[in-house]
């Protein structure tokens, strides 16, 4: 018993050193922050999580501020990716946040950042930094089993979802033309535009890490999944079909 309160006491400790550091290094301009206290504030909160998990989620979320991710803070989401894996399946809301961070709220091409010294001053793209996250986060998605289904789902749909829209940029920009919209429907008061699907023509070889996702989440759905989990699925496809539709 006292062992089992020792190690209560130990990770809530650790928890509350680990939500510190985040918020020390949160506290600073992005380009300024402490990158190795925020390495190891994440992998302790992440690991920890359990000890309290209304706190923990406040402080990881915090890393995905709209503020922060407006000067793309790849490092961040960089450990953040590396270490969702330790989380428990009631972390749900960070997961989320963390897929839209990296493909919702991703870089545009052509932004540019400078790094290096006054010797060897180099430069390398924004969205380039966001190619490891994508990496990170397909091999996290690759591990899971289905147990969380409306997060899965909403993973899923955010990354492909990315490609889309970065296939109809570069579209645009070759050619600029609006979709072609085939049909309209009602959905809960709303105009839902139904647009002509290309798919059949792209395939998925110029995005690896939302392929491989993708490609989970329907192994996913021909393993068939259990009764409760197949209507979380539905639900969160509804709520996300919701969400996208045009206001």
């Amino acid at each position: 018993m006292r062992q089992a309160q020792s190690s209560k006491t130990e990770k809530d400790l650790l928890n509350a050193s680990g939500r510190a550091l985040i918020a020390a290094h949160v506290a600073k301009p992005v380009a300024q922050g402490w990158a190795y206290a925020a390495r190891v504030g994440i992998e302790t909160v992440c690991r920890t999580f359990a000890a309290d998990p209304a706190a923990s989620e406040a402080a990881l979320c915090s890393l995905l501020e709209l503020k922060r991710l407006s000067q793309f803070p790849h490092d961040d989401l960089s450990e953040l990716a590396n270490n969702i894996g330790h989380l428990p399946p009631k972390a749900g809301t960070v997961v989320t946040r963390l897929f839209e961070a990296a493909f919702a709220a991703e870089p545009v091409p052509d932004s540019w950042e400078n790094f290096g010294g006054r010797i060897l001053a180099m430069r390398i793209q924004s969205s380039d930094q966001w190619n490891q996250i994508h990496y990170a986060l397909a091999d996290y998605y690759g591990t899971q089993d289905g147990t969380n289904a409306p997060v899965l789902t909403d993973a899923a749909c955010i990354a492909w979802n990315a490609t889309v829209r970065r296939r109809e940029t570069r579209r645009k920009s070759r050619r600029p033309k609006s979709l072609h919209i085939l049909s309209t429907f009602r959905f809960r008061g709303k105009s839902i535009p139904l647009i002509q699907d290309y798919s059949h023509i792209w395939g998925r070889g110029f995005e690896p890490e939302e392929s491989r996702i993708l490609s989970h989440f329907e192994k996913l759905l021909g393993n068939g999944l259990q009764k409760a989990t197949c209507l979380d699925l539905r639900q969160s496809l509804i709520g996300l079909r919701t969400e996208i539709a045009p206001r």
